[in-house]
């Protein structure tokens, strides 16, 4: 049977990054849009996170996270929008 429940792993990474996206994109987001611009400051958590390079081939640097876990990530970053 196939279930659609997160793994472990994924529950993380969605936990991980709702705590971004609660705690810095809501803050944000709208002065981002109004200014047409991201402030550095939250372009280098998003990168400290990982959040950049997420699918790519853990052999190149990335977490090699699959297409499940993408889509988790971005719901969750879309909800911080």
């Amino acid at each position: 049977m196939i279930s659609f429940d997160p793994t472990d792993d994924e529950k993380a990474i969605r936990d991980e990054v709702h705590k971004f996206a609660e705690s810095e994109l809501r803050k944000q987001g709208r002065d981002c849009e109004k200014a047409s611009a991201v402030p550095a400051a939250l372009r280098k958590t998003y990168h400290e996170l990982g959040l950049t390079t997420l699918d790519w081939p853990e052999a190149l640097g990335g977490a090699g996270l699959s297409t499940v876990a993408r889509a988790i990530v971005d719901e969750e970053l879309a909800w911080g929008d």
